[in-house]
């Protein structure tokens, strides 16, 4: 059988947003009639992206993770003037050959959009993975399969506003294609048994 290629996970390195995030909600929208405490919300917020960044390594529970805070950085983006924020997102690239543990090149980037996106790919890379690892023998591991190729994340980002297009078509290519072997080696199984 045919191996079905899946993407590596970009990997991050931990980031302090609680502090950032209180200046910036403190001098923007707190005045003297509205005092309200924000810590547990963005602490919450921190707590989230620390899971997203380093339990996505657990497959079982990490795509729930990464899509609650994917949605958290798109509530946050549309309340926050995102030219404001000042935390330094820093993201290592997922494509260096030889490299066991990350990308030898990073990027860091102050950008709320910036850091949606990184988490975005992490999505794609983590359900072609999980789908990429089903066994081609079981009717269930086969619909787990094809719908981790069928619903990407691309959806999820066609929804908000900023999605790349052109990003969100080559993904589906690849899972088009990822599909079409799928298929492919469905179709020989079935035609084995009979």
């Amino acid at each position: 059988m045919a191996e079905l290629l899946c993407v590596p996970l970009k990997k991050s390195t931990d980031v302090d947003i609680v502090k950032p995030l209180k200046n910036l909600i403190h001098s923007t929208y707190n005045t003297g009639d509205l005092n309200e405490d924000f810590t547990e919300a963005i602490n919450e917020l921190s707590r989230l992206r620390t899971n997203a960044i380093w339990k996505v390594f657990d497959k079982s529970s990490s795509l729930d993770v990464l899509y609650s805070y994917y949605d958290q950085l798109v509530s946050l983006e549309s309340k926050i003037p995102p030219q404001e924020v000042q935390i330094p997102f820093k993201w290592k690239d997922a494509f260096v050959k030889g490299i066991l543990f990350g990308g030898r090149f990073s990027v860091t980037v102050s950008s709320l959009a910036y850091e949606r996106m990184c988490i975005l790919f992490n999505m794609a890379a983590l359900q072609s993975t999980i789908a990429a690892q089903q066994p081609l023998d079981t009717e269930d591991s086969l619909k787990l399969a094809a719908k981790m190729f069928q619903y990407g994340p691309q959806r999820k980002a066609r929804s908000y506003s900023g999605c790349d297009e052109e990003w969100c078509s080559a993904y589906l290519y690849v899972i088009k294609s990822e599909m079409r072997t799928y298929v492919e080696e469905v179709t020989n199984i079935l035609v084995e048994l009979n």
